[in-house]
């Protein structure tokens, strides 16, 4: 709600503002085009951010404070960069600094994207799509800059999330005596264990093939990165060189597993009963959930339920 009167008072105007629950405000201008029927352009940021574990910061993590030439706080690479600089761009075109286009110009700033979006832009096309319709769409960057020369990559493809709960039961008892007792939390660890240090199958999807082909990387690296039997040899190779190029060219070839969020137990002195982990997990283009149940019993065994 901050960042939507943050918007209101940048552009002058407030917009159409949607709020389908409390708390969770979109807002989206339109600006009509000059020749009408002409396709529109949709400008998609999100205003949410994850949250702030304020003991890891040095900085205020709300405070946008600029120093050393960055600017410091949540959001400011994911995606609040982006929708500052939309921003800017867009109240230029609105008071007339930039020539019209010939389609609408949509700027759509939407809640819940961190939660999966289900209320912001979800809500958005499923109740009010004539707010964002348009024929193309820009939003959050999705592929670092890996051509050289800084050439500017596309991305035509996303990997889709699959998020999983694992859930272990127990019985309760004393932490003083351990011993032969029913810890949930025991096999719930293992199982995070096995998920995490078992790789998933390696995936060179149609879309990876044709965008490493076309990078104008070296012709070896374009041929190990395209190759099943390879590329996680070279994946190994990059991470000497760059950490975040390697987990990119990772995540763009396998179905990824990660435990997020390990819970179990309530007090320091008591076998706990029950404990979950949550799992964030990415599917590559043409991989579904079949993939993952597969995956968890060839990993975990048949009995996965």
């Amino acid at each position: 709600m901050r960042s939507v009167a943050t918007l209101v008072d940048y552009f002058g105007h407030a917009g159409e503002i949607v709020e389908p629950h409390p708390g969770r405000q979109s807002v989206i201008y339109r600006v009509p085009g000059r020749v009408p029927g002409a396709p529109a352009l949709t400008l998609l940021p999100h205003l949410d951010v994850v949250p702030v574990n304020r003991a890891g910061w040095s900085r205020e993590p709300f405070g946008a404070e600029i120093a050393d030439g960055f600017v410091w706080g949540r959001g400011a690479i994911d995606m609040l960069n982006l929708t500052a600089a939309m921003a800017a761009v867009f109240k230029r075109y609105l008071t007339g600094e930039l020539p019209p286009l010939p389609g609408d110009l949509v700027y759509a700033a939407v809640a819940d994207e961190e939660a999966g979006g289900a209320l912001g832009a979800g809500w958005i096309a499923a109740n009010r799509p004539e707010l964002v319709e348009s024929e193309s769409l820009l939003t959050e960057i999705a592929t670092p800059h890996v051509i050289p020369g800084g050439g500017l990559p596309v991305t035509v493809a996303e990997k889709g999330p699959a998020w999983r709960i694992l859930r272990t039961t127990g019985t309760p008892g004393h932490g003083s005596q351990p011993y032969a007792t029913d810890n949930a939390l025991v096999p719930l660890a293992d199982a995070v264990m096995r998920l995490t240090e078992t790789p998933t199958p390696v995936v060179i999807s149609p879309e990876w093939e044709a965008f490493v082909t076309g990078s104008g990387l070296a012709e070896d690296l374009v041929a190990r990165l395209t190759d099943p039997d390879r590329v996680d040899a070279a994946i190994e190779e990059l991470r000497a060189a760059d950490l975040g190029m390697a987990r990119w060219a990772h995540a763009c070839t396998h179905m990824t597993v990660a435990p997020t969020v390990f819970a179990a137990g309530g007090k320091h002195n008591v076998i706990p009963d029950g404990g979950e982990v949550r799992l964030d997990i990415r599917l590559t283009p043409g991989q579904d959930l079949d993939t993952v149940d597969d995956h968890f019993r060839k990993v975990l065994g048949p009995d996965l339920h």
